[in-house]
């Protein structure tokens, strides 16, 4: 609690002795009126006490106060400091009647000595001359010893799976594992055996595991530690195992897309040659490399152009030989051929014009 005022700025009345208990008597700070000219006077306040504090695990500030009901906005900031030169801000008083809740506000563990409290308020702009008052019941600080050291695992230990590992899919596998029990908190930990994916450390106790390949048994142990600084760790679960799902199996491509474009190439004086990017998918909806594309461009340009070769994207680009200054023309694919049977039936487009 309070052992001494240091009295800055304000009207006091009480003493720190009654913000020692919670008991409706207040210690009470009224701002007072700057000096200089009426038309560039504030009102203000600044207190101060002193708490002594003997340090702990935990070490936290509680107060006790309201503020009058005032018409410009003005609120109370209290604030600590172990030196009386540099402060923080703690909490901010802004109810105006006494409902007997406290504020409250962690410090840093090894905080001890000597703790200076400071009130200030929070508007000191021109003209706001209001006389507001900042009342406390009752303010402290509570340090907490530390506790015996947590020198025990989560439990249960070994961990267990609440639900063993199961597909969700051609790539994933997901897992459950069981809650674990700690008083300093508990994360998990599942560790992929043989080819997955490790999760790290994590608060959930689900976890799924992505980018696998398909038709792939892949197996999984879980673990738990607690959040103390030991770190206690459980022993793994027995491993347990799934098998991804078989996926889609390619059998066939089609043409997906063709878009028509003017483009410069080596023609020259403005003119443009033609080009068509023709994009070839199979039919799990990937794109297919080293398929063979032919195609006839009309109009402006008439040139047939063979085995243009589509790449990781799926896309063969072709290009006519030809320049034309404001072409029109038109492209059409003739065929496909490729490292699965082209079926035209499955074709979205089959040509473009431009």
């Amino acid at each position: 609690v309070a052992n001494a005022d240091i009295i800055v700025a304000g009207t006091v009345s009480g003493s720190y002795v009654d913000t020692q208990v919670s008991d409706n008597g207040y210690q009470s700070i009224t701002e007072r009126e700057s000096g200089g000219k009426p038309a560039n006077r504030y009102s203000y306040l600044e207190h101060k006490w002193t708490i002594n504090v003997t340090g702990g695990e935990t070490v936290t500030f509680y107060v006790e106060a309201y503020q009058s009901a005032g018409s410009d906005g003005d609120n109370f900031v209290f604030a600590y400091s172990t030196n009386d030169s540099s402060y923080t801000d703690m909490v901010t008083v802004t109810k105006t009647s006494d409902d007997d809740s406290y504020q409250s506000y962690s410090l840093p563990a090894a905080t001890s000595g000597t703790v200076y409290i400071r009130v200030t308020d929070t508007d000191q702009s021109t003209g706001n001359r209001n006389l507001d008052t900042i009342s406390i019941d009752d303010m402290f600080i509570r340090s907490a010893a530390p506790g015996p050291p947590d020198v025990d695992a989560p439990t249960p230990d070994p961990m267990t799976f609440a639900t063993a590992p199961y597909s969700t899919g051609s790539s994933s596998i997901a897992m459950v594992a069981t809650t674990a029990s700690d008083a300093s908190g508990v994360e998990y930990y599942f560790t992929a055996t043989d080819g997955g994916n490790d999760s790290g450390w994590q608060d959930s106790t689900t976890y799924e595991d992505t980018g696998l390949s398909p038709s792939t048994q892949y197996t999984y142990t879980v673990t738990a530690r607690d959040k103390s600084a030991a770190q206690n760790t459980t022993a793994a679960s027995s491993p347990a195992s799934a098998t991804t799902d078989a996926g889609c199996v390619a059998t066939d491509i089609h043409i997906e897309n063709v878009v028509c474009e003017e483009v410069a190439g080596s023609c020259t004086k403005g003119a443009k040659a033609g080009q068509a990017t023709v994009t070839i998918y199979d039919d799990c909806g990937n794109p297919v490399a080293g398929a063979l594309v032919d195609g006839t461009f009309g109009g402006d340009y008439n040139e047939t152009i063979y085995d243009i070769a589509t790449d990781a994207n799926g896309q063969a680009v072709l290009t006519t030989s030809g320049c034309v200054k404001k072409p029109s023309f038109t492209f059409t694919v003739d065929d496909v051929t490729g490292p699965l049977p082209y079926d035209s039936n499955d074709d979205l487009a089959t040509g473009c014009s431009g």
